[in-house]
């Protein structure tokens, strides 16, 4: 069985007049537990954690079930980025980021994947937060085309080709067709970017306890999409928060 969450949309204004920086605050939920010890930089003042001991893969969508895909292509996305904080080095396995750009013939999510294991980051990331980005000019995200499998029977996992050390960066995706291990090449600039998803996955997940925070996500517009992971308030703040500012997570929107 899986576990989904449905945090939230993407969605874009044609024309704006300005660029605006859209804020959220994602409450965890019982299948990602909350750590409210921890938080990445800027991002207070918690997170979410995959315990270990937990035998079932976590997925986290910003696309809520009934809403209507976001008009944003990937070409239009100028960067991504997230926090993460594991107890492995940086080339131990951690939290997954999908860029679901559509389907195949089989109604399977495809896209873009990237492991921060594959950005070849020095040793010195155990136990503590690093930022994973596209924008990293040593050591970037790097994207391999795949998709899921066995959503329809409740269990989802990778679908091959897996990464490696060389796959394309963003830099390379935007700038035009790329190849995949299987010889096969496309060209995702003009794809949706339907959701995004952070993941873990079996059989390693059953002994990963990795936290994960922080995520951005940059247009070339200049829109910013700041979300912050959140444990679950005490009662009393829980109340109020979801009172003023709705169930789905607090919506900030300042001009820049």
């Amino acid at each position: 069985m899986k576990y989904l969450i449905l945090l939230f949309a993407l969605s874009v204004a044609a024309v704006k007049a300005q660029a605006e920086i859209f804020s959220y605050t994602i409450w965890a939920q019982k299948s990602v537990p909350g750590f409210a010890s921890s938080h990445a930089p800027g991002f207070e003042t918690s997170s979410w954690q995959h315990r270990a001991g937990m035998s079932n893969e976590i997925y986290v969508s910003l696309l809520p079930y009934g809403m209507t895909p976001p008009t944003v292509s990937v070409s239009q996305v100028s960067s991504i980025s997230y926090w993460t904080n594991k107890p492995g080095d940086s080339d131990a396995t951690d939290w997954i980021l999908f860029l679901c750009t559509g389907s195949d013939a089989l109604n399977r999510p495809v896209g873009l994947i990237s492991e921060p294991r594959f950005t070849s980051t020095p040793s010195g990331t155990t136990n503590t937060w690093h930022l994973w980005s596209t924008d990293d000019p040593n050591n970037p995200l790097r994207f391999y085309p795949g998709g899921m499998i066995g959503l329809e029977n409740g269990f989802a996992g990778l679908q091959a080709p897996y990464g490696s050390y060389d796959d394309p960066t963003w830099a390379q995706i935007l700038a035009g067709s790329i190849t995949s291990r299987d010889g096969t090449t496309h060209d995702f600039r003009s794809d949706p970017l339907v959701n995004i998803w952070l993941y873990t996955r079996i059989p390693w997940a059953r002994t990963f306890d990795g936290l994960v925070d922080g995520i951005t996500v940059t247009l070339n517009t200049g829109d910013v999409y700041s979300i912050n992971l959140e444990d679950v308030p005490e009662p009393a703040t829980w109340l109020l928060s979801a009172t003023a500012l709705g169930f789905l997570g607090a919506i900030r929107l300042r001009r820049r």
